[in-house]
């Protein structure tokens, strides 16, 4: 199984990166060899909006078959699981270790977003900050 997950830099060791949509980058690794790991650019951390969405959507033309994540948005969720990528979610973890826990069955498998994951914003913007009590 071909999977995805985010990565907060280039290193085998990395710890997996609890924002998706921000991430620098996304670890891509073959369960059936996990020795062999590629790391791929997260482009849509540059977006001004919709990053979760342009990471998904990153995934999905890289062919994975799914995605380990602390945390995912809705519209990432949706469009992963149009895709028919599955999505499981996990804790800040190595890669290894993440890799590991897939394959001993020990992560779930996501049903819907995670509750409060990133992409629900909180109205918490520049514009809004001052105006909050």
């Amino acid at each position: 199984m071909k999977i995805c997950i985010p990565s907060q830099n280039k290193k085998e060791d990395a710890l997996l990166d609890s924002r998706f949509g921000r991430c620098p980058f996304f670890a891509i690794v073959d369960t059936d060899n996990p020795d062999d790991i590629s790391f791929i650019e997260n482009t849509g951390v540059r977006a001004n909006r919709g990053a979760g969405i342009s990471a998904a959507q990153l995934i999905v033309d890289n062919d994975v078959d799914a995605v380990v994540v602390v945390n995912l948005g809705p519209k990432a969720y949706n469009v992963l699981s149009s895709a028919n990528v599955d999505c499981f979610q996990s804790t800040e973890k190595t890669i290894t270790e993440v890799v590991n826990d897939l394959k001993e069955g020990k992560l779930e498998k996501m049903t819907s977003s995670a509750p409060g994951g990133f992409g629900m914003g909180l109205g918490l913007g520049r514009q809004n900050r001052q105006r909050r009590g």
